[in-house]
Formats: structure tokens, sequence, C-alpha cells
């Protein structure tokens, strides 16, 4: 019998870039050199096409055009044709041309000056700039200008000077009253077109037929981590503004730079969307950017946090309140938007838990025009529901009535239920990330405020500073049971 070692997880080694040193004698000599090499490719392709060794070749293409769309409450959807044609194209001759390239006299000039002045970690940047100049001349014809933009790219690349970088980023669940929401002159949020679902592509393992996103988001930075900071930024923004399944999806990325290109393409897991989507009309997009520059001063920018990793409760929290927006049943978000109010409300473990957490809620809420009354019903008909959800038990009778009085259909009854909580989640987020201090403090002031005049008076000076933030907020629309 064969024994096998265990798998050990090794740590990966961390990649650090460095940049070339050159000369500046050098340098005009290692212009020449590559600008001699981009001459030496086209031509090689040119001649190629001419004496018929590079030729087109049919291969396979999926087209995809779409009817008009139409929004709906789960998403944006449209008639549309998928079709599978066989189309005459480079594909194959520019895999070939990226193998002779590098056996051009031209090249091996290049790479024997560079060999001197490369570690052994940048060995493949020559290989890199020869196949990408196969690329670019294949897109379309290059001529003098493009030469020395190639050729400029790659001696910046090489002293490590940081290209632009772009992304574009599918969103789910957002619907825009507005054809673009500008948060900055690098970063918008475009309404989906026709344009953007229609394509001709060579034929692959992608899904072709998965749902349409609403929205794109578009940015134009300098590195990886701006793009991160910036999606994380503004999914948490959307979210917070107004209630709905704003969801991530697919990331397209992509660099002007020849050798660090940053290329690629990150695909999401479960695009599981169970609530409605939020409808942002043109006065809301308006309002939006100002919203997004406000909210934004609270979050980090490190990459593993989205708030203060002092305060990792807020991280709790939100992660919750998200999961109540996109994921499970409806016994399953009512029982995430109440974790999210603990991790917010509650710090100590008693048989009062219940009581603290509604009075707690209503104190606060009610400075900001909720119904005090009307919390506590709700948040304790919730806290039942997730009881009985988590331990795996059903609803007592009386908390069936209760629902009855809601609504005398129990799905909708938990939908509007759902919703109010997912609001006083939404409000209480912003409180305790403009508090920004731990939550402890607050949860004092809250206790003490209740049978202290001092200590309410303290407390409304403190939520004083969410008031400019809850006025740009769009009003809260209760689940619509027409829907």
């Amino acid at each position: 019998m064969i024994k096998y070692k265990p798998l050990v997880a090794v740590p990966g080694k961390s990649y650090k870039i460095t940049p070339v040193k050159i000369s500046k004698s050098d340098e005009p000599q290692l212009r020449k050199l590559v600008e001699e090499l981009i001459k030496a490719i086209i031509k090689n392709i040119e001649n190629g096409k001419k004496s018929g060794s590079l030729k087109k070749q049919e291969n396979l293409y999926v087209i995809r055009r779409v009817g008009s769309l139409q929004y709906t409450s789960h998403g944006v959807s449209s008639g549309y044709m998928l079709k599978r044609v066989t189309k005459k194209d480079w594909i194959n001759a520019i895999h070939q041309c990226k193998q002779d390239v590098l056996k051009l006299p031209e090249y091996e000039k290049l790479n024997t000056f560079l060999d001197k002045i490369l570690n052994e970690d940048q060995k493949y940047y020559p290989a890199v700039l020869a196949q990408t100049i196969v690329d670019e001349h294949f897109k379309n014809t290059s001529d003098s200008s493009k030469i020395k933009k190639i050729a400029k790219t790659f001696l910046d690349d090489l002293k490590y000077l940081t290209p632009t970088s772009y992304a574009k980023i599918e969103i789910f669940g957002l619907h825009l009253g507005a054809k673009k929401i500008s948060l900055s002159k690098k970063l918008s949020i475009d309404r989906v077109t026709t344009k953007d679902l229609d394509f001709t592509k060579p034929l692959s393992f992608e899904d072709f037929d998965k749902p349409f996103p609403s929205a794109y988001l578009r940015f134009e930075g300098t590195n990886y981590k701006e793009v991160h900071l910036a999606v994380k930024k503004t999914i948490v923004a959307l979210r917070l503004y107004k209630i709905g399944s704003i969801l991530q999806g697919k990331k397209e990325t992509h660099s002007d730079s020849v050798i660090f290109k940053g290329a690629g393409t990150e695909y999401p897991g479960s695009l599981e969307r169970r609530s409605s989507s939020c409808v942002l009309n043109r006065t809301e997009c308006k309002r939006f950017p100002q919203f997004w520059i406000k909210i934004g001063k609270y979050l980090t920018s490190d990459t593993t946090y989205g708030f203060d990793k002092k305060y990792q409760y807020l991280d709790t929290a939100f992660e919750r309140f998200s999961e109540s927006l996109l994921k499970g049943e409806v016994e399953s978000r009512i029982s995430n938007a109440i974790m999210c109010l603990e991790a917010l409300y509650l710090h100590e473990t008693n048989e009062e838990i219940s009581y603290r957490l509604r009075n707690r809620i209503a104190r606060l809420l009610s400075l900001q025009r909720f119904d005090p009354e009307k919390i506590l019903r709700n948040i304790s008909l919730s806290y039942s529901i997730r009881s009985a959800y988590v331990h795996g038990s059903e609803l007592s009778k009386y908390n069936q009535n209760k629902l009855l009085k809601i609504n005398e259909s129990k799905y909708l009854a938990q939908e509007i239920l759902l919703k109010n909580i997912q609001e006083y989640a939404r409000i209480s987020l912003l409180n305790l990330i403009i508090f920004n201090k731990h939550k402890s403090e607050l949860i004092r002031l809250l206790d003490l405020a209740q049978i202290d005049d001092d200590s309410l008076k303290n407390l409304k000076n403190q939520t004083k500073k969410i008031k400019t933030i809850l006025k740009m907020l769009p009003k809260f629309e209760p689940f619509a049971t027409s829907n």
C-alpha cells in the first residue's frame, strides 16, 4: 500500500518589482534597438501575409444581439439572439508569429543588450515586448507614432514608472434613472446599454447565457490597489445609500503598460439576489456623489478591512447587513439583519438581549424621526423569527398572528418586516460609522439617555453629525405589496 505524505501549505513568496537601472549613455541605444525590433516584427508579419505563410483561418465564434432593455425588480432583461458562426481571423497566425519573432536577429540583439542589466526575475521582459508588438499590429496596422509610443511605454516600464490602469466592473441590482453617475474624473457608474451587451467572441467555455448586469462601474487609476479601493468604496456607499441587492459581478482590468499589463478577468461567486433592486431616480443619482464622498472618508485604505480595524464590529455588522440584502430565504435575511443590529448595539450576553437590543435601537432612531413603538414591535417579532430559524423550530402561534396583522399573506408580511429591519440596520450602521468610536461608548450613552436628561442631551449632540448625511438619503420606501 502506497503511503502519501499530507500536503503542507507553504506561504507564497512576495514578488517585489524593482526598476531596471539604465544609464544615460545606454538609453539612446536601447531605444534604437526597441524601435528596430518593432519595425522588424511589422515587416516580418507583412511579408508573411504577402507570401501566404500567414493567412486567416476559420474559427468558431458566438454572436449575441440584444433587443430593447427592460428593467424589472429582478434586474435587466431583454430578448436576445445567440448564434454560432464560423469566421476567418488571424488567431492562429498570431500564435505562430509570437514564436517566430523570438528568432529574429533584432530580437537577439535586444535580448543580448538587456541580458546585462536585467536580473533573473526580469529576463522575460524582451519576449513580452515582442509578443505585445505582434498583438498590437494585428489589432491595427502600426504607424511611426505607434512605434514611438510602444518604445516609450517599454522604457517607462523598465524604470517602473506607474502605468494607467483601467477597470470595468459589472453591477447587478442597481437601476439608474440617469445615464451616468460621475463620481470623479476617473470613476463613474454607467447604466447598461445594448452596446455593452452585444458581442462577437471566439467560442470558449464562457457561459454566454448568463444574467445581464444593470450597470457598469468604470475606473481609471494608477494601480490595482487603487482600483480595489474605488470598487470597495462604491459598493459600500451604494448599499448604505438605499436598500437594494447591490452586487459586484465580473471585473475586467488592463493597463497601458507593455510588461505589467495587469489584464485579467475576475468572476464572482454566486449571483444569488433575493431582495428587490435598488432603483435610483434622477434626483437620487444626482445626490449620490456627495454621499459617496462623505462616507468614503470613513473607509480604510487597508485592502483587508472596510472600516477602521480598531472597530471590527463595523465590518461584521456590514457583512451581516449585506447578506440580508443578498442571500437566502426571507427568514435567513431577517436573521442576518438582526445579527447586524446585534453587532452594533450589543456587547453583553444575558437573558435581556432582545429587550436591550430593541430599546437601544428605538432610543437612537427615534431621534431620527422613526416611530419608537413600531421599532419595538418590529424588532421583537423579528428577533422571534430569528430565534425560530436558528433553532429549527416553528414560530409560535402568538407571533404568527402578529405577522397576519402586518399582512394576511405570510410571505408579504415577512417581506414588509424585513425591509423595515434592513432600514433600521442601514441607518444604525451610518450612525455608528459616523460616531467613529467604539460602540461601548454609544451603548453606554443610549442606556443612560433613557433615565437621565443630561445624557439624552449629550446623545442628541452626538447624533447631529449624521443629520447632514441623512438629508442626502432617498426617502425610505416600504415593501410594495403590489409586487
